[in-house]
């Protein structure tokens, strides 16, 4: 998917919002998958779905929302979310393209993952915990629950 989620502050590099419910996660979905966007295997390289929400077990999983930016050249996406110590860490891959080097262009996007529950912090705890992205690049990654209306 392209662009930011709305709610997402323009400040933020990153943003992790989870669905601990059915319902939110169903809202989630339904807001930000777009019925007309083309179904796709393997790498996310283009925008598409490459799943389906009835693949989440929702007793062991939940449904996140993640929105960040990337370069034109150098399309990446979200490999897996961890806690340790108390940190969430987002580690994303990004397919260089044959090149040596990303340009500058800086371009939004959301992408819907799957998390295993065990590695996201209880509800009422998420919003006071600390989200970075993994590898060490010191960027930080935004953290909250996503809350159906």
């Amino acid at each position: 998917m392209d662009d930011w989620h709305p709610d997402t502050p323009q400040e933020a590099f990153a943003r992790l919002e989870v669905a601990y419910d059915e319902q939110a996660a169903r809202q989630m979905w339904d807001g930000n998958v777009d019925p007309a966007l083309p179904v796709r295997e393997g790498n996310p390289l283009e925008p598409g779905v490459y799943g389906d929400l009835g693949d989440v077990d929702l007793q062991t999983q939940v449904l996140a929302l993640y929105s960040a930016g990337q370069s034109g050249s150098c399309p990446q996406w979200p490999v897996s979310v961890t806690t340790s110590d108390g940190v969430v860490q987002v580690e994303v891959t990004e397919d260089l393209q044959g090149g040596d080097g990303c340009t500058d262009d800086y371009n939004p996007y959301r992408a819907l993952v799957v998390v295993d529950r065990d590695e996201v912090p209880p509800v009422d705890e998420i919003d006071d915990a600390q989200g970075n992205l993994a590898g060490g690049s010191g960027l930080s990654v935004e953290l909250g629950v996503y809350r159906a209306d």
